[in-house]
Parts: structure tokens; C-alpha cells; sequence
């Protein structure tokens, strides 16, 4: 998707990074819900956050994020 917005590959990364850490339950559940994928994997998926509140950042910590980098052009 970073190539269609014709921004630098960092700035993307940084960009999803960004998403990640900030994004809440409740939004993560609706990205996953636009997934394509079968209605079992999207269940897997969101079962793993049962035990957040709508409100809380399951990818707030660095330890979900921040070994992502990107090097070169």
C-alpha cells in the first residue's frame, strides 16, 4: 500500500507502527472484520483479545513494534 501513496518505505513503516501502538480493541476488531479472510481465522484472530476492554492498546508496549525497521531506499 506504501508504494500506491508514493511515500518514503520508512515513513510508512513508521506510519503502521504508529497505527499499531495507537490503534484500540475496538478498532483492531473492525480492521478485522474488513479483512478477507473465512469467518473462523477472523474468529482465531479476535478470540486473542477477549481479555482486553474496547478501550485498552493490546500493541501499546515496543515489545509488539519496535523491532521492525527498514534499511535502504
Amino acid at each position: 500500500w506504501y508504494l500506491l501513496s508514493q511515500i518514503p518505505l520508512a515513513v510508512a513503516l513508521n506510519q503502521a507502527q504508529l497505527w499499531l501502538r495507537d490503534s484500540t480493541k475496538e478498532e483492531l476488531e473492525e480492521y478485522i472484520d474488513n479483512l478477507p479472510l473465512a469467518f473462523y481465522k477472523k474468529y482465531v484472530i479476535k478470540a486473542n483479545f477477549n481479555k482486553f476492554n474496547d478501550s485498552d492498546k493490546p500493541f501499546k508496549s515496543p515489545f509488539h513494534w519496535a523491532a521492525f525497521c527498514a534499511i535502504g531506499q
